[in-house]
């Protein structure tokens, strides 16, 4: 028997030394939801020089009549993960960002109520976020526990970024819900 169809999905668009990520969560479970999350990210993908609002705007538009998604975009310099910066967000629902210091330190991104492709559109502000240096950024879908954090975990960041995910999945997965963790990390990790 098939595997019933993910309705999380994401797409990562790389820039020179930027990177834009996007996680959509298709509302419920199966092809509708697949179906709505993929539409989501294809937003990104046709208007990532709109600025992550747009490419929202975008994928609310590209995912009208299907059953809708929750999506969270962030954009960032690979110099800004590994010196300190900023980085930019947007979302809409439930997609959680965090951005977690070389420390541990954990802290969560705010994301706007709504629901991409939902009628009438909803609307979601973008952020400009300072980050520290050696910064790792996830994203992750609402298969996730919300309440997990870093704090004391600061070893498990020097390993690669499919490590971090699995960790995080193997310790916080609900079971509940599909599940899509997007670790982004600055590489060569430096030696501290």
């Amino acid at each position: 028997e098939a595997a019933e169809p993910n309705g999380d999905t994401f797409v990562a668009v790389r820039e020179g030394a930027r990177i834009t990520i996007m996680v959509a969560d298709g509302l419920g479970h199966g092809p509708q939801a697949a179906a709505a999350s993929v539409a989501a990210t294809d937003g990104l993908a046709t208007a990532a020089d709109l600025g992550l609002a747009g490419a929202l705007a975008a994928a609310d538009d590209l995912a009208a009549g299907e059953r809708g998604s929750a999506a969270t975009v962030a954009s960032v310099r690979h110099r800004d993960l590994h010196d300190g910066g900023e980085a930019t967000s947007a979302g809409l629902g439930d997609v959680a960002l965090l951005i977690v210091g070389a420390d541990g330190h954990t802290q969560r991104v705010a994301v706007d109520r709504g629901t991409v492709g939902a009628r009438p559109p909803a609307h979601s502000t973008e952020r400009r976020l300072r980050i520290p240096p050696r910064t790792t950024l996830v994203l992750h879908t609402d298969g996730l526990a919300s309440t997990w954090t870093m704090d004391g975990r600061a070893a498990l960041l020097r390993h690669d970024a499919q490590v971090i995910a699995t960790a995080l999945w193997r310790d916080h997965n609900r079971d509940a819900d599909d599940s899509l963790i997007v670790v982004v990390k600055a590489r060569p990790w430096p030696a501290s």
